[in-house]
């Protein structure tokens, strides 16, 4: 991951200086299973563009990939609002949906029935 960080940084500043540096960094540290980090990044991207719907879909898959469904729903339907036609995105979010009438609104644990077996 050193590589991807450094090939993305402003000479100035040492922080990505466009949203393409910012998610490829995310994406880089999506790929490391640095979620959180990623995370980061999308937020940065998305304060630079709100309308990159890549950056939306991208912290809704980290989002899933840390079980918060009700978050990866949200930032997946974000991206959708955008750019319709992701059907990648429209089956993580059906997928993420699936889980919350699962789990009743929750997020539920790997290998959980959801809040009545509780």
């Amino acid at each position: 991951m050193p590589f991807a960080s450094s090939k993305c940084r402003c000479k100035e500043t040492s922080q990505p200086c466009v949203p393409r540096g910012w998610n490829k960094r995310a994406t880089a540290r999506y790929l490391a299973e640095h979620y959180a980090s990623s995370i980061a990044d999308c937020e940065a991207v998305i304060r630079l563009n709100p309308y990159h719907f890549g950056a939306l879909a991208g912290r809704g898959i980290c989002h899933l990939a840390l079980r918060q469904h009700r978050e990866a729903a949200r930032w997946f339907g974000r991206a959708l609002a955008i750019h319709p036609r992701l059907d990648g995105v429209r089956q993580h979010l059906a997928r993420v949906q699936a889980e919350l009438v699962r789990g009743n609104g929750h997020d539920v644990a790997p290998g959980a029935g959801g809040p009545e077996e509780a």
